[in-house]
């Protein structure tokens, strides 16, 4: 979802699902408390509260994060899930829009299969959840060029920080839904990233498959 925001002051969170200061922590199957006592999470300044969402876009959001807790729980990889879910939620919900960004990042670089160095193949992984893949290919490379300028030169976001904030939640949205609901039942996360990095081009993946099947023939498989 596009979002763009125009205020001053501290950014806001771009989450409109947030979890009050203090909270009661439950057992995860029982639902009963697991500690006499609140849990504290740490609130954005009064002054830059978002407004509260009409019923019917509080329900919405709500179902939307039902769903995903749901194809969380159900998932081949079902404790990756949860805790993927728990790693986009205190990335978004965090008022200091750089914490946000790299919340993100950090993310992508967990659903992506990121390994050593490897960023441009988790931007093509999550561009191609997209079907206007290269538009948002050019988008990946922009936000990892900021997230290497913020990491090894201390280049903040600035002015810009609620703008890019948002641009990194909806760049990685689509793949993290894939990577919980997996729609095509891969059995393996690997298989899911090896699907995301086949080529876009239909000649290509036909000559790749023709390539497989003589493979197959010749090892006698």
């Amino acid at each position: 979802r596009r979002d763009w925001r125009l205020y001053s002051g501290l950014a806001r969170p771009i989450n409109e699902l947030l979890i009050e200061p203090q909270a009661t922590v439950h057992d995860f199957n029982s639902g009963e408390l697991s500690y006499d006592g609140f849990w504290y999470h740490h609130w954005y300044p009064k002054h830059t509260s978002p407004s509260v969402p009409k019923p019917k876009r509080a329900e919405s959001v709500v179902r939307a994060a039902n769903r995903l807790f749901d194809g969380a729980r159900k998932s081949r990889w079902s404790e990756n899930c949860l805790s993927v879910l728990e790693d986009y939620f205190a990335a978004f919900s965090e008022h200091d829009t750089n914490s946000a960004f790299l919340g993100g990042w950090r993310l992508l670089e967990r659903i992506g299969g990121w390994r050593y160095g490897d960023y441009k193949r988790i931007v093509d992984r999550a561009a191609n959840c997209f079907a206007t893949h290269q538009e948002y290919k050019l988008l990946g490379q922009h936000l990892k060029s900021r997230r290497h300028s913020f990491a090894h030169f201390g280049e903040a976001l600035e002015e810009h920080g609620d703008t890019i904030a948002h641009q990194m939640k909806e760049f990685i949205s689509p793949l993290m839904r894939m990577y919980i609901h997996n729609p095509f039942g891969f059995h393996s996360e690997e298989e899911l990233w090896d699907f995301l990095d086949l080529p876009k081009d239909k000649y290509i993946r036909a000559r790749r498959a023709h390539a497989l099947e003589v493979a197959a023939k010749f090892h006698r498989d």
